[in-house]
């Protein structure tokens, strides 16, 4: 009786079926402190280079304008892309202006909805141009314990956030002082009510930043009508908004973004607070 052959040991480095194993790419590092999920949603102040701003800025438009067969249609995407932006800064900047005022924990372009005026006659100066501190950077680039030492710390503040808006005029002190102040380093230069259409406010801006290395029209100012359109009808106002260039007092580049409330917005008004 034959006896069964012993098994061979296949020695993988001398085989000529050796598969060749493909490295995988070293996985991100998920603890980095520069990871968006690790940051604290208290005031920290990011710079970005305004050249490079500029730069991303002018690529979007360029790519949007090649894709776009109509003026309309272009005004539109841009308008759309600043849209998102405009969405998810409500929360956030809500729940920031919530914050204790302290040096460490505000910046302070961040002014308060107390320190713009309040002024209710047709085609008036809402709030005066300058309010709030701007340009200044104290403070902006820390945060207390306190509001980064994790979920407890951030649920206490969450559930001491401040109510929404609910008139028209103090949503629009918030874009007008917060908002811009967060996009673009200051307020807006003033805050008008239309003296001939109740639904209708503007927004001045004298010195867009955006579009200040763009010649031409205010098509490309769409961008920011997107971002406060956003905001807005986020925060439960309705409304289309509108660039139109009206230079005045040595500023060429003067933007007014007009602001037009749908009328389920004024009718809303007038049943809560009744008619101004």
């Amino acid at each position: 009786m034959s006896q069964p052959e012993p098994q061979k040991i296949i020695d993988p480095s001398s085989s000529s079926h050796k598969k060749t194993v493909k490295k995988l790419p070293t996985p991100l590092n998920t603890n980095a402190s520069s990871c968006i999920y690790t940051q604290s949603l208290a005031f920290t102040k990011n710079k970005v280079s305004l050249s490079a701003m500029a730069f991303l800025f002018q690529e979007m438009v360029s790519t949007i304008y090649k894709n776009s067969k109509t003026m309309a249609e272009f005004e539109a995407k841009l308008n759309k892309h600043g849209f998102g932006i405009g969405v998810r800064l409500l929360e956030l900047l809500n729940f920031r202006a919530s914050l204790p005022v302290t040096t460490n924990s505000r910046s302070s372009i961040f002014p308060s909805s107390s320190s713009t005026s309040a002024q209710n006659p047709s085609n008036s100066t809402v709030s005066a141009s300058g309010s709030g501190a701007a340009g200044g950077n104290s403070g902006s680039g820390s945060t207390t314990d306190r509001h980064s030492n994790g979920p407890e710390s951030l649920t206490s503040l969450i559930n001491t956030m401040k109510r929404r808006d609910l008139k028209i005029l103090d949503i629009l002190q918030f874009v007008h002082g917060t908002v811009w102040a967060y996009l673009f380093d200051h307020p807006s230069d003033d805050l008008v009510k239309s003296s001939e259409r109740s639904n209708e406010y503007m927004i001045v801006d004298n010195m867009p930043v955006f579009t200040q290395f763009i010649p031409g029209g205010v098509s490309c100012d769409f961008y920011v009508c997107g971002i406060v359109q956003g905001f807005l009808t986020n925060a439960g106002f309705p409304c289309r908004v509108t660039p139109h260039r009206m230079p005045q007092d040595g500023f060429d580049r003067r933007i007014v973004y007009l602001v037009q409330f749908d009328k389920q917005v004024l009718e809303r008004e007038g049943l809560r607070f009744g008619s101004n």
